[in-house]
């Protein structure tokens, strides 16, 4: 059978889609094109820590969107419980595993929060720092399963651990609670291989052992429209965006950051309206004086912003999932490398990325003395 048919669904069988942030709606307005069969319903749950801020975004999205029968607001991360309570939790999930119930328990699970498990199709952004969504394809993995494109954290390569640091990243994939991208490489997770994974350079996978491997944004008849938000936005007339990154994932380097970052962006774009866009799970707290710069876009996807803004020059701070649709469409762009900071995951992972773009060493701007 086509894989297309396999996809589809009867118009009375329940969706649950896990929506995380502004990327993973993009790719879901555009899938559910193709595949607008089913009662849909959507889990939002946290994206990142402490951002409750974006959950409520992405509840207004779903509310708009017109095509959810069911709306659920998940804030319970694991993440931010005490060290007590994760020991706990982690226990529990260890003797599921032993007993062989963790896809009976996750079923219960999800039966919890959404008040019913009959569903058919199961959607999910990522499996990546996501024990929410690794739950709900746990607890489906005789149902459909979609996985859509979280970043370039997806063509990395998957092995199994080899230092003792990696042990605990290896034993929650082992025990297919969530998956962790430890030293440049990822882990294999039981539900991997019943997975529909899309991404938007097939070719490029490293990993293959999914159900299928399809690619995003391929066909289908989704159209961009914008938002009120993104149209206020429009009319200032932006001539630079930056993207930005999270830095607190690479150590205490914010600062830092910032600070290069400033003094850069004064001496190339003084006079010039610069249009600053935080990545979602950014605590952005700036102040660039003497630039003529807005912090905002927080609620927008990146790829949104670039349809925005067509003419704008653009400028990263770090390799994202925006420098995917940039390359498919040949856009010009600018990428800095911070050379200063002495994070040895920022710089490895800055080098996977740039073998699966095809950037090469003269294509950085190099700030700050190592």
């Amino acid at each position: 059978m086509h894989l297309s048919y396999e996809e589809r669904v009867k118009n009375d069988d329940k969706v649950l889609v896990i929506v995380t942030n502004q990327y993973m709606f993009e790719q879901l307005m555009w899938y559910r094109t193709k595949y607008p069969e089913g009662v849909w319903e959507a889990l939002i749950i946290k994206f990142g820590v402490g951002n409750n801020n974006l959950m409520d975004i992405m509840y207004e999205k779903c509310v708009k969107s017109g095509f959810f029968s069911k709306i659920i607001l998940y804030g319970n991360q694991v993440a931010e419980k005490s060290l007590y309570k994760k020991i706990l939790i982690m226990a529990k999930y260890f003797c599921q595993y032993i007993m062989g119930t963790r896809e009976k328990n996750d079923k219960k699970m999800i039966e919890k929060i959404m008040g019913h498990c009959d569903y058919r199709k199961i959607i999910v952004h990522s499996t990546v720092s996501s024990s929410t969504s690794v739950i709900a394809l746990n607890a489906f993995l005789d149902e459909i399963l979609v996985c859509f494109e979280d970043g370039l954290g997806d063509y990395l390569p998957v092995r199994k651990a080899k230092f003792c640091r990696e042990i605990v990243g290896s034993l929650l994939a082992k025990m297919n609670i969530v998956n962790t991208t430890t030293g440049g490489h990822a882990f294999q997770l039981k539900c991997d291989k019943y997975l529909i994974k899309y991404c938007s350079l097939p070719d490029k996978m490293r990993y293959r052992n999914y159900r299928s491997i399809q690619k995003l944004f391929d066909g289908g008849s989704y159209k961009i429209t914008f938002s009120d938000n993104e149209m206020l936005l429009k009319s200032k007339k932006y001539d630079v965006i930056v993207f930005s990154t999270p830095f607190a994932d690479f150590g205490d380097y914010e600062r830092l950051y910032y600070n290069t970052l400033q003094t850069w962006l004064t001496e190339n774009y003084h006079g010039k309206k610069i249009l600053f866009k935080p990545h979602p799970r950014e605590n952005c707290n700036l102040c660039f004086d003497g630039l003529d710069m807005d912090i905002d876009g927080v609620e927008i996807a990146g790829e949104r912003l670039l349809e925005l803004f067509p003419e704008a020059e653009v400028v990263f701070t770090y390799t994202t999932t925006i420098l995917l649709k940039v390359c498919r469409e040949r856009r010009d762009f600018k990428i800095l490398y911070f050379n200063n900071l002495k994070s040895k995951q920022y710089h490895l992972a800055l080098k996977n990325d740039s073998k699966v773009l095809g950037i090469k060493d003269d294509d950085w701007i190099i700030l700050g003395d190592k």
